[in-house]
């Protein structure tokens, strides 16, 4: 084989694994960005909505990146079901104080256990 074969080869196994490290790298990176952009959402909403609880943003912070995820989905589901409330009659100010006094709830039963 000539020695500029195997020159090609070595520099086509390198850009190959340079791209497999940089794919890599960068899922990682975008998971941690996104776990650290949902840990400011929840302390955000503890923040506007929960009068900024000292004790509630211990709780968020002692919190696992799963369940962080797991909490935004529940901020998300709970901003779907108030503009669907808006539509079906409900005053979004009372949906919000049952959702915001239902969260409290589970994050006082969470604290206590």
């Amino acid at each position: 084989m000539k020695t500029s074969t195997k020159v090609l080869i070595g520099l086509g196994t390198s850009a190959l694994i340079g791209t497999t490290v940089a794919v890599l790298a960068s899922e990682k990176i975008i998971g941690a960005v996104k776990d650290t952009k949902n840990r400011y959402q929840v302390k955000q909403f503890v923040d506007h909505k929960l009068n900024g609880s000292e004790e509630i943003l211990h709780v968020v912070d002692g919190l696992s990146d799963s369940e962080i995820a797991t909490v935004v989905k529940l901020l998300d589901k709970m901003e779907e079901g108030r503009k669907k409330i808006s539509v079906t009659g409900k005053s979004v100010k009372e949906a919000t104080d049952d959702v915001v006094q239902t969260l409290t709830n589970f994050v006082n039963g969470f604290v206590e256990n």
